[in-house]
């Protein structure tokens, strides 16, 4: 659009008018009328020469921000792609640490009835339950961290897939 600055600008104009004469102060017409119409056409044709080059510099500057638009949409769409390569592989990160911390506790739970049994015959203390029940509720109270930590990845992953929440992976 500012590059057709530089090119001649030409408008044509068409205006129509009816008017009415009053008989105190005009004589009718040829024909008897008091009302006529007037029709006023005009053309214009105009151009501005470029003398120092400012149009120039305009399309110039137009087109700078253009690319720079460009550039910035080229970045934000490589931007979005590298946070859902990092989303991907935390979600996959923290679902092996999940299940891991799962495998733990089943093991700790094995562990603690162990313990428990060995108590009972009389070949371990309640200091060795103890520290085994220790153990396993230290195991208990990371795994709720871990699923929402992995819920809220999931979430940012969907997001960054324009899908909602509740949609599966």
């Amino acid at each position: 659009a500012v590059e057709g600055v530089a090119l001649p600008q030409v408008s044509l104009g068409l205006n129509s008018n009816r008017q009415q004469t009053a008989p105190v102060y005009a004589s009718p017409l040829a024909n008897n009328a008091y009302i006529y119409t007037v029709h006023t056409a005009q053309l214009s044709v105009g151009f501005s020469p470029d003398v120092f080059g400012l149009t120039r510099r305009n399309v110039e500057a137009l087109t700078a921000q253009r690319d720079v638009a460009a550039e910035n949409l080229s970045a934000t769409r490589l931007t979005v792609a590298a946070n859902v390569v990092l989303a991907a592989i935390n979600v996959a990160g923290l679902s092996e640490q999940a299940r891991l911390v799962r495998g733990q506790i089943e093991t700790q739970r094995q562990a603690l009835e162990i313990t428990q049994r060995l108590r009972r015959l009389g070949a371990a203390s309640e200091a060795d339950e103890s520290a085994q029940q220790l153990q396993l509720a230290s195991l208990e109270a990371n795994l709720p961290t871990l699923e929402r930590q992995l819920a809220q990845q999931g979430h940012l992953l969907r997001a960054l897939l324009g899908r909602y929440p509740v949609d599966p992976l």
